[in-house]
């Protein structure tokens, strides 16, 4: 089974899915503050706990993953580089770590994945990704057009 988690700035979307993706049960915890999200995402395990055993993916929503790709394995090379892009996303981000870091206490042995909304955005051609700044300045810190939202837009592109 799959466990895919969106976590946002004040809410947790869950869905969990048979390898068929038949979907066996979803919900949301919503209007968290940042203490509550560990709970949150707690109280949700504990919601279809009689599946723990089956589940061996876990998927992730996280806006930021610096220079990752979609479908990165979570180890600790992937979390150093969602921290380290943080900043890029400052209240999301710092969530989708506390989930994944309960997510991974938990399902100890189980495959951990990424899935990026700046993942989308990361084939623009050079001359769409810079911006009309000091190019020494935008290569010492990295400052391109990173995109948001990438799941969705790529979501719409293909259903269209």
């Amino acid at each position: 089974m799959i466990l895919v988690i969106n976590s946002g700035s004040t809410s947790i979307k869950y869905k969990l899915f048979s390898y068929r993706l038949k979907v066996l049960g979803d919900g949301s915890v919503e209007n968290l503050e940042k203490a509550d999200f560990k709970i949150g995402f707690l109280n949700i395990l504990k919601s279809f706990e009689k599946y723990h055993t089956n589940i061996d993916k876990i998927a992730f929503r996280v806006v930021s993953g610096g220079l990752l790709n979609d479908g990165t394995i979570i180890d600790n090379k992937a979390l150093a580089e969602i921290k380290k892009s943080s900043f890029l996303a400052p209240l999301h981000n710092k969530i989708a770590l506390i989930c994944i870091a309960e997510s991974m206490n938990h399902f100890k042995q189980k495959n951990h994945f990424a899935f990026f909304d700046t993942s989308y955005y990361k084939n623009l051609p050079e001359n769409e990704q810079i911006y009309a700044i000091d190019q020494t300045i935008a290569k010492r810190y990295n400052i391109k057009r990173h995109g948001f939202h990438g799941i969705s837009h790529r979501f719409a592109y293909l259903s269209s």
